[in-house]
């Protein structure tokens, strides 16, 4: 039993591990299937390191080392397939022949490690009958120990220390790394289904653009070949941009650049279309450009702003567009001095029901931008929304970035 636990323990430590290493934009790009040769050499060499820190890890056992350097290197084989296995398999086998040349497991242990990356990628695909199946991971776990006391067998000298050491240790050995495997691969698992939701979200935001702004843009540019051609064609230009940045990503982020130039080429056909009933203002610090949002965030709040607050005034109004980067924060602000509204209104402007006033689109898209902001970053970071009748109304929002 004390076994049992030890090696669960480690495995924890792993799990802490594996869930830094999951966060990597090149991890994420494994998963997808657009992990690039570059992408899947550092993975290899991020496994390898993964079954290196397993090695230091363990647990002096009977002249072996008690570990879960296996799970690593098993991981590489699964995700990455036979060369970012075998890479990160020799990383890791490596290494632990080269720290005890003379243990009584050292080279089979070595061989055994270089080895299980490569049975994975084999193995897997033909055990599994889903994507993610942790049922065949749990398979690849057992059966990767069990070529490793083979090895032990064949290899270590004594023989009958190795007969004991297997005795004791395979049966706990084969079980919490198969546990291990099924384990991180249900992890894998739930982050590939968040990303495909992520990407579904986006495909059905971009599948969401207003049809009556695609016919009210063409009918502006069609307006202005006929007075200004050269407008005509920087318009042309900017519905060309907005609709390319509308439906070509699929990031969970951008840049706060891309996003502002998304927002541009939106602002300057509805600037052409109002003229000087739309006036937009920016207020962006240097050091916000860089900081990732989710793509296709501002745009439905300037829309929202632009139809709801300004364009009932027959003067129109003002929209004001602030970023600023704090610490580990950026912090968002659209601002407009229209019509404003009462308290009533904007105490249910974010929930689900129906607004009492009935104007068809009121309200969906703020609610649109909040739950996005809500599920990926915790209600903490839902939209903060000011309004008065007749002053204006202000939206706000922060996201977390690295400092």
């Amino acid at each position: 039993m004390g076994l049992f636990l030890d090696l669960f323990e480690r495995l924890g430590l792993f799990a802490i591990l594996f869930i830094f290493l999951i966060r990597f934009k090149a991890f994420k790009r494994l998963l997808t299937g657009i992990a690039s040769r570059r992408d899947k050499l550092v993975l290899a060499f991020m496994f390898g390191g993964a079954g290196i820190m397993a090695t230091y890890s363990g647990f002096a056992f009977h002249g072996a080392i008690a570990n879960l350097r296996g799970v690593a290197v098993a991981l590489a084989g699964i995700l990455g397939g036979p060369l970012v296995g075998l890479a990160a398999g020799l990383v890791a086998g490596i290494h632990r022949y080269a720290i005890d040349p003379a243990g009584l497991t050292s080279l089979s242990c070595g061989i055994a490690t270089a080895l299980q990356g490569l049975v994975a990628a084999w193995l897997y695909p033909r055990l599994r009958r889903v994507e993610y199946d942790i049922f065949a991971a749990f398979g690849v776990g057992a059966v990767n120990e069990i070529l490793k006391m083979v090895l032990i067998l064949l290899l270590a000298q004594p023989f009958s220390s190795a007969l004991h050491l297997v005795a004791v240790l395979a049966f706990p050995s084969i079980l919490v790394n198969g546990l291990g495997n099924a384990v991180f691969v249900q992890l894998i698992s739930t982050v590939f289904r968040e990303q495909q939701l992520a990407k579904a979200e986006i495909r059905a935001l971009q599948a969401q653009i207003n049809p009556h702004f695609l016919f009210n843009a063409i009918s502006t540019i069609i307006s202005y070949t006929r007075t200004d051609p050269a407008i005509a064609t920087n318009l042309l230009v900017k519905l060309a941009e907005f609709f390319r940045n509308s439906t070509a990503t699929t990031e969970r982020e951008v840049p706060l650049s891309v996003e502002l130039q998304h927002c541009e080429a939106y602002l300057a056909i509805e600037q052409a279309r109002f003229e000087e009933r739309v006036r937009i203002h920016y207020q962006i610090d240097e050091a916000a450009l860089d900081c990732p949002v989710p793509p296709l965030i501002l745009q439905p709040l300037l829309e929202n702003g632009i139809r709801h607050g300004i364009l009932p005034r027959d003067e129109g109004g003002d929209i004001t567009i602030q970023a600023r980067k704090e610490q580990q924060n950026l912090h968002i602000r659209v601002a407009d001095n229209g019509v404003g509204m009462d308290q009533a209104k904007l105490s249910g402007l974010l929930t689900t029901r129906q607004h009492p006033t009935g104007k068809e689109g009121l309200g969906i898209a703020l609610k649109n931008v909040n739950a996005r902001l809500v599920a990926l970053y915790g209600r903490k970071r839902a939209l903060r929304i000011e309004s008065s009748p007749g002053v204006g109304t202000t939206i706000s929002f922060s996201i977390p970035v690295a400092a």
